[in-house]
């Protein structure tokens, strides 16, 4: 909002110069760290895989796709599982969701059916033993994959 649409907010009253330094000292988080401040690793470690959706405000609006991806990356242990139709809007963006509440349930639901098939997609991988499935959290030793039941 204050990246965007302030310029846009106060374009014809006196406080126009203020809404566009407001806005040209306004960053999305992610962005702030890997483009302005060059970190890119934050130490993080996640053991698990994970589907990150793209905020559709980030993309659309601030044409911000790969500090998020730059900062999951470095991201030790997770692994990052695309998903289909992954720049596809979830619906659940603010004013969207508070102006068209029935449209916005029904591209959710639409989406969390992407995510259930993907998961579906993803232990099926897991239990062929495909070198791209996540292999899941370390064994304590003597201990194997095998004698567990998928997670």
């Amino acid at each position: 909002m204050l990246k965007v649409f302030y310029p846009e907010l106060f374009a014809k009253t006196p406080h126009l110069d203020a809404a566009r330094s407001v806005s040209a000292r306004t960053w999305e988080f992610s962005d702030f760290l890997v483009t302005r401040l060059g970190v890119s690793d934050v130490g993080a470690r996640f053991p698990a895989r994970v589907t990150f959706h793209d905020g559709c405000h980030g993309l659309r609006e601030l044409g911000i796709k790969q500090p998020p991806r730059v900062l999951l990356s470095k991201v030790r242990d997770i692994q990052l599982l695309e998903m289909k139709e992954a720049e596809t809007c979830c619906g659940f963006g603010g004013a969207f969701a508070a102006k068209f509440p029935m449209i916005s349930t029904a591209m959710g639901e639409g989406q969390m059916r992407l995510r259930r098939r993907n998961r579906r997609r993803i232990h099926r991988l897991q239990r062929l033993k495909l070198p791209h499935a996540h292999p899941g959290p370390p064994q304590p030793p003597g201990q194997t994959r095998q004698n567990h039941p998928p997670r």
